[in-house]
């Protein structure tokens, strides 16, 4: 929906092409616009306002009255359906011959009274936890490492190389068989943790 001032600018800057020997279609079409559009919005010379906002819209004939939307609210905070859904609250009752709304009617009620929150067994939200990122300004400043399987005689042989970031180098690499060897803990002072089928190597 295009605002009036635009509007207004949009008929402008279209006149001002016209007195310049420009035609009309043309110069909608810089502005992506229809002729028709252009000669509805000057039918009374100026430009006008959008009036959808303002016709009338009539209620839809099915629409609740207050007193049934707020037994939609209070049936809903029952003790036997306040931790329930709206989906198991419309369905029991159905099963008991007994229809109220349909569920996005009671959602839409509970949404009025700021009820829509996790019912019953149903967790909350959780806040996403934004990715750990890291820059590296320099060579051999930030260092990252990856695991890959290794074809080959040996079974479960695996590649683990290091690389710096910035110059993308594989800087030393590991090949093992015995991932087990490799989990366990290092002492203060004590050298890297090598399988005894391992192959350790630094560039």
């Amino acid at each position: 929906m295009t605002s009036l001032p635009d509007r207004q600018q949009a008929v402008a800057l279209i006149h001002e092409a016209q007195s310049s020997g420009a035609r009309l279609a043309k110069a909608c079409a810089l502005l992506n616009l229809s002729v028709r559009t252009f000669q509805r919005w000057t039918t009374d010379k100026a430009a006008k306002a959008d009036q959808r906002p303002l016709v009338p819209r009539p209620a839809p004939t099915n629409k609740l009255t207050d007193q049934e939307r707020q037994a939609v609210v209070s049936l809903s905070n029952q003790k036997k359906y306040q931790s329930c859904p709206p989906a198991f609250i419309v369905a029991d009752q159905m099963d008991q011959g007994h229809y109220l709304a349909s569920e996005s009617t009671f959602y839409r009620g509970l949404r009025e009274h700021g009820q829509v929150n996790p019912r019953g067994r149903q967790k909350a939200p959780q806040p996403k936890r934004q990715a750990t990122t890291h820059q590296a300004t320099e060579p051999n400043q930030l260092w990252s490492w990856d695991i890959s399987w290794l074809p080959g005689p040996a079974r479960g042989t695996r590649f683990y190389p290091s690389s710096a970031m910035m110059a993308r180098l594989i800087r030393s690499w590991l090949s093992t068989n015995r991932l087990s060897r490799l989990r366990r803990p290092r002492t203060r002072g004590a050298g890297p943790v090598i399988s005894e089928t391992s192959a350790y190597r630094n560039q």
